[in-house]
């Protein structure tokens, strides 16, 4: 899954790039458009909200409010307008993982 990320910033503001979501690193900044997913779990950085579908995660029917200091989680849906998130956990460590992952001990 392309994701598009911000890295380094540079004296005109920062530099885009699209890169794959495999080369995501905990720190990089991501946006996420409307109708998208988030390539990993993060934290929301912009100062406008927008509302998440995280029915996969939680089962809840209704979009939940997100803004700026919020959790988003991957396999959950960006509703209204693009937003830019902190990755904050990727591959296993993800909320996606640990909410999953089999228990072998039960």
């Amino acid at each position: 899954m392309p994701a598009t990320v911000k890295q380094s910033p540079v004296e005109s503001g920062w530099e885009i790039k699209k890169i794959h979501s495999d080369l995501l690193e905990v720190g990089d900044v991501v946006r996420v458009p409307p109708g998208g997913t988030p390539p990993a779990d993060g934290t929301v950085i912009s100062t406008q909200g927008t509302y998440f579908d995280e029915s996969s995660l939680t089962g809840e029917s209704r979009n939940i409010s997100k803004g700026f200091g919020d959790q988003v989680y991957v396999g959950t849906i960006n509703k209204l307008r693009a937003i830019d998130i902190k990755v904050d956990a990727i591959g296993g460590e993800t909320m996606w993982v640990i909410l999953f992952r089999p228990c072998f001990l039960c």
